[in-house]
């Protein structure tokens, strides 16, 4: 409870959102079990279960970094973008399934098209505000050197680079590679086990922004720096081999 406490005291308005969709995430859980209706072959909810996840742990990251991010002054555009867009994300993501049709990349109709723009609108913002954090966590991290603050800066930077595989499924329309999206795929993540699929790379580079602050706060800006490395060519392999439709598995 200290920990939670602490991570509240931080950021509190950052940490009240990310909590919101942990119990978002409850509820749709719950759904997804009563409610046996598929979009493209994979129960309606798991998607909006999966971004909400994703978000609690995005945003309560930035909610915990807070003090290493700049002043409260200097943090509070670029976090309210950020938050702001992460919520249209997820609103958008549980309308659509609500209404039991595919979110992304859909097209179908002027409604569809209008939320998936919204959703890419959504996407853009963010990307914005992360290269404002960016800015921010360098200028933490020379202020006061330590592992810690670079694995926050390096995570940033590579959350980044996610968003950039992002951009690429959204010009593809599609997410998987070799195969039409909907197939076969892993329990839960639903990745591909037929041909590539982009999905593993950017969730990859989305959760250094979690992993390598951890690694510089217990083992040394050297052991952030050796991490970095390796947290990028994992990305990387997981790119190339969904660029050459490759499954993870099979």
């Amino acid at each position: 409870m200290s920990i939670v406490r602490e991570w509240y005291r931080r950021s509190p308005w950052l940490a009240a959102i990310s909590l919101a969709h942990l119990a978002l995430f409850a509820i749709l859980a719950l759904l997804s079990i009563t409610d046996p209706t598929q979009i493209m072959g994979v129960g309606r909810w798991i998607k909006p279960i999966k971004f909400c996840l994703s978000i609690a742990l995005y945003l309560g990251a930035l909610a915990w970094f807070a003090p290493a991010i700049g002043t409260v002054a200097s943090r509070r555009t670029p976090y309210a973008i950020a938050a702001g867009s992460m919520v249209v994300e997820i609103i958008a993501i549980v309308v659509q399934a609500a209404r039991g049709v595919a979110s992304h990349f859909n097209e179908g109709t002027w409604v569809d098209a209008r939320v998936f723009n919204l959703m890419g609108l959504a996407i853009g913002l963010n990307t914005i505000a992360l290269v404002w954090i960016l800015r921010l966590a360098v200028r933490g991290w020379r202020a006061a050197p330590d592992g810690y603050r670079l694995g926050i800066a390096l995570g940033v930077l590579l959350t980044l680079g996610s968003s950039a595989i992002g951009g690429l499924m959204i010009t593809s329309h599609a997410h998987t590679v070799g195969f039409a999206d909907g197939g076969p795929g892993l329990p839960f993540v639903n990745w591909s086990t037929q041909g590539g699929d982009l999905r593993i790379s950017h969730f990859v580079g989305l959760h250094a922004l979690q992993a390598l602050p951890l690694v510089g706060h217990l083992w040394g800006t050297r052991a952030v720096a050796v991490a970095t490395i390796a947290w990028t060519a994992l990305t990387v392999l997981a790119l190339a081999l969904a660029l050459g439709g490759r499954p993870l598995l099979g």
